[in-house]
């Protein structure tokens, strides 16, 4: 039948895009921690997934603080918002790593939170990037590109009425020689490390 657990679900910010999933999530599996950004008090939906959790027993941390936890040989580091006043801006970005493989998602930062993410974060040189707020023009900037140099990117992205992923974006990743993924042509897009891979 799957697995009906999940140890750690991280919600990088209160959109409907990002975040009417928690709630079938919450209901169907057992969720042992849920990772949330402390902002947009006042949001409806937070509210709600806040008072499901809550009922469905799973705990909630709030990050406020750069947060780093291990799962087996994984390492996930979870900064807190870069922006304000913005909700793409106060998102949640996420480096996890395994070994010598590095993968960095920044839910939907713009790029002014990107350099301070850059600033701020001791970011290594990555294999992959989930492309930033669906491959905006306004994200996946060239600074945050020359300062992790990923090798591949996740376009994450389905119709919609905004463009995305941008010619501009699509432009400057292969400019950058990197490999491109989008949800959008090729569907569900899984990643397997192999043992002794680099």
């Amino acid at each position: 039948m799957g697995e009906r657990k999940l140890d750690v679900l991280i919600l990088t910010h209160y959109h409907s895009d990002h975040a009417n999933g928690v709630l079938e999530l919450l209901e169907r599996l057992e969720v042992e921690t849920l990772v949330v950004p402390d902002v947009e008090p006042e949001s409806v939906l937070r509210q709600t997934i806040l008072k499901d959790a809550s009922k469905q027993g799973t705990a909630v941390m709030y990050i406020t603080n750069r947060y780093t936890f291990s799962m087996g040989q994984a390492v996930f580091t979870v900064y807190p918002p870069m922006g304000e006043d913005d909700a793409n801006e106060e998102c949640l970005s996420v480096l996890a790593t395994e070994g010598s493989f590095d993968v960095l998602m920044t839910g939907d930062m713009g790029d002014s939170s990107e350099e301070r993410l850059v600033q701020q974060g001791s970011l290594p040189d990555i294999e992959l990037l989930v492309v930033g707020h669906h491959g905006s023009k306004y994200s996946t900037s060239e600074k945050l590109l020359d300062a992790v140099t990923p090798e591949t990117a996740v376009i994450s992205v389905g119709y919609n009425s905004y463009g995305h992923p941008t010619e501009e974006i699509l432009d400057r990743l292969e400019k950058n020689k990197i490999q491109i993924y989008r949800t959008d042509t090729a569907g569900t897009v899984t990643v397997k490390l192999q043992e002794g891979s680099e």
